[in-house]
């Protein structure tokens, strides 16, 4: 699912989002790591970019503040890097502090996307979870939920949820 030199030896990390929804149509990978209880994200943010210099991966740096418009008060994320992987989608690596992929999921806003892949190659689908054949739901309204719906339906050839108004 990932390179095996991605990650240091023994990262806890699933993938999870639209590349376990339907890798086909997926733009990208979104790599998600989890902190231990008791380490900090920023912390574990360090160690994997110090991990992909000594790599010599070929990887760019990203803002590590991330919108995390939705997951205030449940989970926190950092962004890490993007990572280029030939013959492959790029990579984003993100770490969180939720618990494991059940815990991370269930703060998603869209059904669609509520899925995860564990490193161990287990799927893993929110409650709310629905195939990509099926209209996507929103489950929770956060700042970029609507926006993300539109691209959501569109990608996976659904009419849109929304109107787009043109000027």
């Amino acid at each position: 699912m990932i390179p095996n030199t991605l990650l240091p030896e023994g990262t806890s990390y699933c993938i999870a989002g639209g590349w376990a929804a339907c890798p086909a149509l997926a733009l990208d990978k979104d790599v998600w790591v989890f902190a231990d209880p008791q380490e900090d994200i920023v912390a574990l943010r360090d160690i994997l970019l110090k991990h992909l210099e000594d790599d010599n991966a070929e990887y760019e740096v990203e803002d590590e503040t991330r919108n995390a418009a939705g997951y205030e008060g449940v989970i926190s994320i950092l962004r890490v890097a993007k990572v280029e992987v030939p013959g492959s989608v790029p990579i984003h690596l993100i770490v969180t502090n939720a618990l494991d992929p059940h815990d991370l999921i269930s703060s998603f806003d869209v059904s669609a996307h509520q899925i995860a892949l564990s490193s161990q190659g287990h799927v893993i689908k929110g409650g709310n979870f629905t195939p990509v054949t099926v209209k996507p739901v929103k489950l929770k309204d956060t700042p970029t939920t609507d926006e993300r719906m539109r691209k959501i339906a569109e990608r996976y050839g659904h009419p849109s949820p929304f109107s787009i108004l043109e000027p």
